[in-house]
């Protein structure tokens, strides 16, 4: 099982971060819905994502870094229906809380709205 070392590594007695939340929920979704195997892909993609926030100069932590890529992959969609549902629309992500963000990755990465590896790629390119 490819998600029990990522929550065992994680166990430290400290909530997760929403960017820890999505890594985990990524691999979930690689491992029970998709078949893609993208769990290495995940582990590098999101390897970069924290080394870049661990610069001593970085702008953007974990929390800054999510809503930024839910800001890019999803502030054009602005009021758009989500997976062809008219009464789930996107909304403004700027104006999103940080649990709503999350919340919408969660149903991205559910199996009837995306998958991992189309996330990973979206966040690598």
């Amino acid at each position: 099982m490819t998600l029990s070392p990522f929550l065992t590594l994680n166990d430290r007695g400290k909530d997760l971060t929403k960017l820890e939340k999505v890594k985990s929920l990524a691999m979930e979704a690689d491992e029970n819905h998709n078949n893609s195997s993208a769990a290495q892909t995940i582990n590098t993609s999101f390897g970069g994502v924290y080394r870049s926030i661990d610069l001593n100069h970085s702008l953007l932590k974990d929390d800054d870094f999510i809503r930024q890529l839910a800001i890019a992959l999803w502030e054009s969609k602005s009021g758009e229906p989500i997976g062809g549902i008219p009464e789930l629309r996107h909304s403004r992500v700027h104006d999103e809380s940080l649990e709503n963000i999350y919340e919408k990755f969660r149903t991205h990465l559910s199996n009837k709205f995306g998958d991992a590896q189309d996330l990973v790629t979206q966040v690598s390119s």
